[in-house]
């Protein structure tokens, strides 16, 4: 008998009127919009557990790390370590790169040599592209010329440019003026191995020598301006008084030749660097 009274009681909750009252019920429950309790806890809880879940496998830990520390802080850790072997490793490919370019050591001298020995005006100017490369990538310059042979045969050259004795040679005008700016930083018995003012000097020397603007004078004044009015705008250690008195020859000089486009252009970015040091 309890058998059957059970199983019709089984039978009335499984009647279609019974459906119906849970059907309504749970509709009545869906439609329902989500209370402060779910902002508050609910909400943020599925997002941090989705969170933790997405990292799974970067704060799971190996055998190596177990008897450290383990979860989040091991991850860190971890994290730390990497960092510090990233930061050994940049050290010691930092050497392997200076011990590369000591190799061309042998190679550059012998460059430096063709260069006082050869006419050839592309031999010449590759050389000098070679040189400010070096330069640029922190070689000391001072070790490669200690007597400074190469850098006064450069100045020498002057002479045979603004006399004119040598065809093509307005072609290695522009890259010896960015290898002279170059060397401008560069120290020698902690003085410069060559000063601003020199070479500002060298280019007036070429303008008043005569020579044509467009191929001589205007790409002289190209690395002067842009390491003048750009470089050194940002540069704390220059003096700003010997600064702007250099500034103001460079500018007399583009003055004088503010008929030529190019000019112009230089002009430009002069006025807009004192635009911008004036704000």
């Amino acid at each position: 008998a309890l058998f059957f009274t059970n199983m019709a009681s089984a039978q009335d909750l499984s009647s279609p009127h019974h459906a119906r009252k849970t059907g309504k019920a749970a509709r009545l429950t869906s439609n329902m919009k989500p209370g402060l309790y779910h902002d508050c806890f609910i909400a943020p809880y599925t997002q941090y557990t989705q969170c933790l879940a997405s990292m799974g496998p970067k704060l799971t830990t190996t055998p190596d790390t177990e008897n450290e520390s383990v979860g989040v802080f091991g991850w860190i850790k971890t994290r730390a370590d990497r960092r510090a072997s990233m930061t050994s490793k940049s050290s010691k490919d930092k050497t392997a790169v200076q011990n590369y370019i000591r190799l061309f050591e042998p190679l550059v001298i012998r460059a430096l040599k063709q260069y006082t020995v050869s006419s050839c005006v592309v031999l010449q100017q590759q050389v000098l592209h070679l040189l400010a490369q070096l330069v640029q990538l922190r070689v000391n310059y001072c070790l490669l010329d200690s007597d400074q042979i190469f850098l006064n045969f450069v100045i020498k050259q002057f002479e045979y440019l603004e006399e004119g004795l040598v065809k093509g040679y307005e072609v290695l005008i522009p890259h010896i003026f960015n290898f002279l700016v170059l060397l401008s930083y560069e120290r020698f018995h902690s003085k410069p191995v060559i000063a601003m003012p020199k070479i500002i000097q060298l280019c007036d020397g070429i303008m008043a020598s005569g020579q044509q603007a467009s191929t001589h004078i205007v790409p002289a004044l190209k690395p002067l301006v842009h390491d003048l009015f750009i470089l050194r705008a940002n540069n704390k250690s220059e003096s700003a008084k010997e600064l702007d008195t250099q500034r103001e020859v460079v500018v007399s000089m583009l003055l004088r030749l503010i008929h030529y486009s190019q000019v112009l252009e230089m002009f430009t970015a002069v006025l807009q660097q004192a635009h911008r040091e004036n704000e």
